[in-house]
């Protein structure tokens, strides 16, 4: 890094939205701030997906705080710092290695999917569990087509493990982006790019506490 780069203004977090699948409600959910509560999402839901990342996400019964990380590209390589929000708790290194402290801790592997909606804004889609195999799946043979192509969530699968009942979102193909809509995707692109080359500079990512409810780390 330059000298004068020490000095100057670093890109702003384009995020607008994070969402959450919500199981029982069978629809993803973004938390508002301003209204303190969550805000669901009719489906269908469709985005066109921009950078995917790994991170760590949960709660902490004893401390009665939200668990976080920073976020990686790579789970297998790079090393994560687990924290609480609050509380002087926290882990570091290469997830597979710290894997038992984070559940201890309360956290979960959360994947992390920088995504562009169709009024062009950039979103963020965070699912974790089960649902983090839908997408595996879907994604494995036809990742060539996540640059050009809408996805869309018109439906939830209904799933169940001993007792308990969930649903996770069915990943589809919609359609191909027009020109115009992928020049869009570029700068939303570029824009989002900017700011995460600045952020993976740091050791570890700044939230604000208010963006998570206690509902959504669950």
């Amino acid at each position: 890094m330059s000298r004068q780069a020490e000095f100057q203004k670093q890109s702003s977090n384009p995020t607008k939205y994070y969402f959450e699948w919500k199981s029982d409600d069978k629809s993803f959910a973004y938390y508002d701030k301003d209204k303190k509560e969550n805000v669901k999402i009719e489906l269908p839901f469709k985005f066109l997906t921009l950078m995917e990342f790994h991170t760590i996400k949960g709660w902490n019964d004893k401390n009665q705080s939200g668990v976080y990380s920073n976020e990686v590209k790579s789970i297998g390589n790079d090393e994560i710092n687990v924290r609480l929000f609050k509380g002087t708790q926290s882990i570091k290194g290469v997830y597979k290695d710290i894997k038992e402290t984070i559940v201890a801790m309360g956290g979960h592997y959360t994947k992390s999917i920088y995504i562009m909606l169709e009024s062009g804004e950039i979103a963020n889609v965070n699912i974790k569990g089960s649902s983090v195999q839908s997408w595996g799946d879907f994604t494995q043979k036809s990742r060539s087509r996540l640059s050009d192509e809408w996805i869309q969530v018109s439906n939830a699968i209904e799933l169940q493990k001993g007792k308990v009942k969930y649903s996770i979102p069915e990943f589809k193909f919609a359609h191909t982006l027009s020109q115009e809509q992928a020049i869009q995707a570029d700068n939303a692109y570029n824009e989002l790019k900017s700011y995460i080359d600045s952020y993976l500079t740091k050791q570890i990512e700044v939230i604000d506490e208010e963006e998570v409810s206690v509902e959504d780390i669950f």
